[in-house]
């Protein structure tokens, strides 16, 4: 669908790209909308823009996502959660049913005038159809989604379904889809990496098709020196948890120092409702909350640790999620962080806030840091890394998995590779042709 400049009345925010503001004026004229884009071209600023206008004009909403680090990026649940469908392993008679029996969750859904998904291409076409016959039952109604509109955003180029013994189907097969989705929205203007050369060598690699230039630009990479910034090394990223959590404590190892601090997080329980909770069932909602959120339940650091910050602490001046640092000492307990851009602070503890209902919120308490000499290619997205060591090589196992790594990374000049496989940077056809069709 073309954009129609007579139906869009109300200004353009200048806070955003053409291509945003073009969704967002969709949003605004109750649209179904997929957004799209390559990493780095603002679809988490665009949710907390459309957040942030529906809580002014008090439109009821919901955000989701399909992995808790991406839902915490966002302030919102996973759509596990959010739903009530969990792993949506049972029919939609089965779930509309619980749900009309459990009267929070029923409210939710008749409440809710706009739903909002991040990270659709994890989604499968089974839970997309569920979710979708789930909120036509439990409303009465049957437009798409039980009339709620949807807003869905991700990139299919990026990690697609995880199933296990199945063949991949994305939900954009499925044949709702195209009776669900109003308009297509591809977001063209990046702004994490704002070195041309890096941009065009990235967008080959989300398309799977790699200019002989890129390649010679990218082995170059692999034969830089890993040279330390500000004591600073690059952050190794792995395909697997336990990959990174075995060299994580074995760099914490090597540190060998006298002066350990341990932090634990912390729960805070606002609403009496909360507070009338027995110790199992808190015990039993931190454990949920614990998985959707990026802190440590138990966080060692001293100095000379490798971490990377978690929230955005300073937007301004570079200190945002994923930002990189070293531990230089502890004042009041806290620790002291130089990073990358050579700034020190202290970082005191974040509160990451869980809602149950509207006067009801669970707080979990910590220090927003997680050792960094590696971490998962799941847990990197949506973060922006300025120094980066990345395994493109026999590691790769799944579609996408080599741009996702590669898009995580600010600038070329932050890049470092330890092994580079050509042939493991593809694209899966169905997406190809996806996009051929709609874009």
């Amino acid at each position: 669908m073309q954009v129609l400049e007579n139906y869009f009345t109300i200004p353009k925010d200048p806070q955003l790209s053409d291509s945003q503001n073009e969704a967002f004026q969709y949003y605004k004229l109750g649209k179904n909308l997929f957004i799209t884009g390559q990493a780095g071209t603002g679809k988490s600023f665009l949710i907390k823009k459309i957040i942030k206008d529906c809580k002014s004009i008090k439109k009821e909403f919901g955000v989701a996502a399909l992995t808790g680090s991406a839902a915490c990026l966002i302030n919102g649940k996973t759509i596990h959660s959010w739903s009530y469908l969990g792993h949506g392993d049972k029919s939609a008679d089965y779930y509309i049913d619980k749900i009309l029996k459990k009267f929070p969750i029923k409210m939710r859904y008749w409440k809710t005038k706009l739903l909002i998904i991040d990270e659709i291409s994890m989604m499968d076409i089974e839970f997309f159809e569920l979710l979708d016959e789930v909120c036509r039952g439990v409303r009465g109604n049957q437009k798409p989604f039980g009339g709620i509109q949807v807003i869905l955003i991700g990139d299919f180029y990026q990690l697609p379904p995880v199933l296990k013994d199945k063949e991949k189907q994305f939900c954009f097969e499925s044949e709702i889809w195209e009776n669900s989705i109003d308009v297509h929205i591809l977001l063209k203007e990046i702004q994490r990496q704002k070195d041309t050369e890096f941009q065009k060598i990235l967008q080959e690699v989300r398309d799977g098709n790699v200019s002989q230039l890129s390649i010679e630009t990218l082995i170059e990479c692999k034969f830089k020196k890993l040279d330390e910034l500000c004591g600073i090394i690059p952050t190794k990223l792995y395909s697997t948890r336990k990959s990174v959590d075995a060299l994580n404590q074995k760099e914490f190892d090597k540190l060998n120092v006298d002066e350990i601090l341990d932090y634990d997080v912390e729960t805070i329980l606002l609403g009496t409702k909360v507070n009338k909770m027995t110790s199992d069932e808190i015990k039993y909602l931190e454990q949920q909350i614990d998985k959707d959120y990026p802190y440590e339940q138990t966080l060692s650091l001293c100095i000379g640790c490798q971490v990377m910050l978690l929230v955005n602490k300073d937007v301004e001046n570079g200190l945002v999620n994923g930002s990189r640092g070293v531990i230089i000492g502890f004042e009041e307990d806290r620790p002291k962080v130089r990073f990358m851009n050579g700034m020190e602070e202290v970082i005191d503890y974040y509160e990451w806030e869980y809602e149950v209902n509207a006067l009801n919120k669970i707080l979990r308490k910590q220090i927003p840091l997680k050792l960094a000499w590696a971490i998962t290619v799941h847990k990197s997205q949506g973060c922006t890394l300025d120094c980066v060591e990345i395994d493109i090589g026999k590691s790769i196992f799944e579609y996408g998995q080599s741009y996702v790594a590669l898009s995580r990374v600010k600038s070329l000049e932050g890049l470092f590779i330890k092994d580079l496989d050509i042939d493991k940077i593809k694209s899966h056809p169905k997406v190809i042709k996806f996009y051929q069709e709609k874009f």
